[in-house]
């Protein structure tokens, strides 16, 4: 029996660039997976594997601004997950993101 999922499915606009920047990292054209999962996450704020996929993307292409904004985002919105391991102490408290851009998603209940 399948387990019900707590997020609703992808919109097909977001599946579309979900396909787009599959598609683009299997013909190791990053720059376009890039601006794929980009156009995902603009579309669906709250899709946090586009994130995190986006971090990993922007990271390999050393565009570390873009990178640490997407990995604050999916943060943000997967506090919990599995895969990560709690801070020690909180090395970037204090500090000013590079960048204009805001990760600003409400996660309230």
């Amino acid at each position: 029996m399948a387990r019900a999922s707590s997020r609703p499915a992808l919109s097909s606009a977001v599946r579309k660039q979900l396909l787009l920047a599959e598609d683009a990292v299997n013909q190791k054209q990053f720059e376009a997976a890039a601006a794929a999962y980009d156009a995902g996450t603009q579309i669906d704020p709250m899709w946090p594997e586009g994130h995190f996929n986006a971090a990993a993307i922007y990271g390999e292409l050393k565009d570390y601004d873009d990178a640490v904004w997407h990995m604050r985002c999916y943060l943000e919105l997967m506090p919990y997950a599995p895969t990560l391991k709690p801070p020690a102490t909180r090395c970037c408290s204090g500090r000013q993101k590079p960048s204009s851009r805001e990760c600003k998603i409400n996660v309230s209940p």
